[in-house]
């Protein structure tokens, strides 16, 4: 279902008479690999809690929350090895 919001649009804005069938195949495939790249990237960042909101720290302005889940993250991981 997330794809029909990009699906949609992209069938509605090429005519079918200027692209043949096999061009608008090779598109779509360009787009799925891309898409799938750009997911296998972001899916790193969910490794667990710790990466997850260090990366949000590198990439949003200072963020106290995100500051307050890393230590909660660390704190957990300190609990569990006693």
């Amino acid at each position: 279902m997330p794809m029909t919001g990009i699906s949609v649009p992209m069938n509605h804005s090429q005519p079918t008479r200027r692209y043949g069938a096999a061009v608008r195949k090779r598109i779509a495939t360009i787009v799925i690999v891309l898409f799938a790249a750009i997911s296998f990237r972001q899916v790193g960042y969910w490794k667990n809690s710790e990466t997850l909101f260090r990366h949000t720290l590198r990439v949003t302005p200072p963020n106290a929350l995100a500051r307050s889940f890393i230590s909660a993250a660390a704190s957990n991981c300190v609990n569990t090895i006693d």
